[in-house]
């Protein structure tokens, strides 16, 4: 009866706790909660709970220079933005100033910095994670991965970039107006104004995984003494929230409601009971869908803010990372862990087909639709208290620190962890 009754207990807790991907996105670090364990005892059950913080007014362009958050697509050519956009009758004169400085511009004689805006602004993250992993037996197990965001981005500003003097300058009368009517162009076009903050508490896409793994210790007649291989595969399902169309700077919680495939391998290798050196390769395939989206209509329009928006076909690239991985066990403090990991990770160009051809040519919406790309290095520290034979608490420390990429926010996401590993014996 008490058997039955644990069992009850771990599929309830398998149940109440859906798993999330935790494959990072653009403004936030891929996470590793689980990468170095060697727990795969039948029915043991580990769940932890992280809370992590992150801040950050820079980003990363395209050749992987830094530059402010909200231009690592560009600079917005908000000069270029109205063109080849559908007509709304409410900005008519608006759009005619538009034409007619776009004309006398390519006519000849402007710098190419004019009619270009850099937009500032500050995100914030605030994660929380719930992880559970479950052994199963014959080396079988869950993971469950649950994260909940909330992503802010304000404080936001432009600056011209135009020249200061000059026909085609920040003093052209054609381009102060253009300047000064943003929100009446964005409004026209159900976009809210640049200045309001996004703001947004967000879920992740859900992803259930299986897995296998099989280690060997205390192996005779090797120098190794530890050997582990962990495989896992799974799905990813679209929970997570999408990009707001209203929202000039949005960002979506997950993966632009995307079904994803998702598998893991992983192998650590251990040397005199307090060191180990691990690799573990990730990726995930999306399965493309329609969807309907904002996209460019100009050749030159640049930056985050798209006005035209209509129905395409949606390839979303596929994701995968490589972490080679350290793991120290201090032999004077054998409940201590410390990881250090370095992390590359790296999301395909995505492709939009658009369905209506005569607003949106293929090759101009695609032509900024770039891949991303991240190197991190990863710190955790974690501590088990290690007094009782079935329940034995744990807490830890972490950090995800950028060093490079493209097309990214550097945001450092520091926080804490604390759980319980719960060692059933049926």
């Amino acid at each position: 009866m008490i058997k039955n009754k644990k069992i009850l207990l771990i599929i309830l807790l398998a149940v109440a706790i859906p798993s999330y991907a935790g494959m990072g996105h653009f403004y936030q670090a891929h996470f590793l909660p689980d990468i170095y364990n060697t727990d795969t005892c039948d029915w043991h059950t580990k769940l932890r709970a992280y809370f992590l913080h992150g801040s950050t007014t820079q980003g990363r362009d395209a050749q992987g220079d830094c530059t402010s958050i909200l231009d690592i697509r560009g600079p917005q050519n908000w000069l270029e933005a109205l063109q080849g956009v559908p007509a709304e009758a409410s900005i008519e004169s608006l759009r005619n100033t538009a034409d007619s400085l776009v004309a006398a511009v390519q006519a000849g004689g402007a710098a190419p910095n004019f009619g270009k805006l850099s937009f500032d602004g500050t995100f914030t993250s605030n994660t929380l994670m719930l992880f559970l992993r479950q052994n199963l037996t014959f080396g079988l197990f869950a993971t469950l991965l649950l994260p909940v965001r909330d992503l802010t981005i304000d404080a936001i500003s432009f600056t011209d970039l135009s020249p200061d003097t000059g026909t085609f300058s920040k003093e052209n009368s054609d381009w102060i107006i253009l300047k000064d009517n943003i929100d009446r162009i964005l409004n026209a076009y159900g976009i809210n104004s640049y200045q309001n903050p996004f703001k947004k508490t967000v879920p992740g896409d859900l992803v259930g995984m299986i897995g296998w793994q099989r280690v060997f210790k205390e192996i005779p007649g090797a120098v190794i003494d530890l050997f582990s291989i962990n495989l896992k595969v799974g799905f990813s399902f679209p929970t997570g929230s999408t990009l707001d169309p209203s929202e000039p700077f949005a960002l979506q919680g997950g993966h632009l409601k995307h079904v994803g495939l998702v598998g893991t391998a992983n192998l650590l290798i251990g040397f005199a009971s307090y060191l180990e050196l691990g690799l573990e390769v990730n990726g995930m395939k999306f399965i493309d869908k329609t969807v309907t989206r904002r996209m460019k209509t100009a050749v030159d329009q640049s930056g985050f803010i798209e006005l035209a928006s209509g129905k395409a076909y949606e390839k979303l690239g596929d994701r995968y990372g490589i972490t080679p991985y350290t793991v120290f066990h201090p032999p004077f403090m054998s409940n201590l862990s410390m990881l250090v990991a370095y992390s590359y990770q790296r999301h395909t160009k995505k492709e939009l087909c658009p369905k209506n051809t005569i607003v949106f040519d293929s090759a101009i919406v695609n032509a900024m639709n770039t891949e991303f790309t991240w190197s991190l290095i990863h710190l955790k520290l974690n501590y088990m208290l290690n007094y009782f034979p079935c329940i034995k608490p744990n807490i830890g420390l972490l950090v995800d620190i950028p060093v490079g990429g493209k097309h990214i926010f550097n945001t450092t996401m520091a926080g804490g962890a604390i759980g319980l590993n719960l060692n059933w014996s049926f």
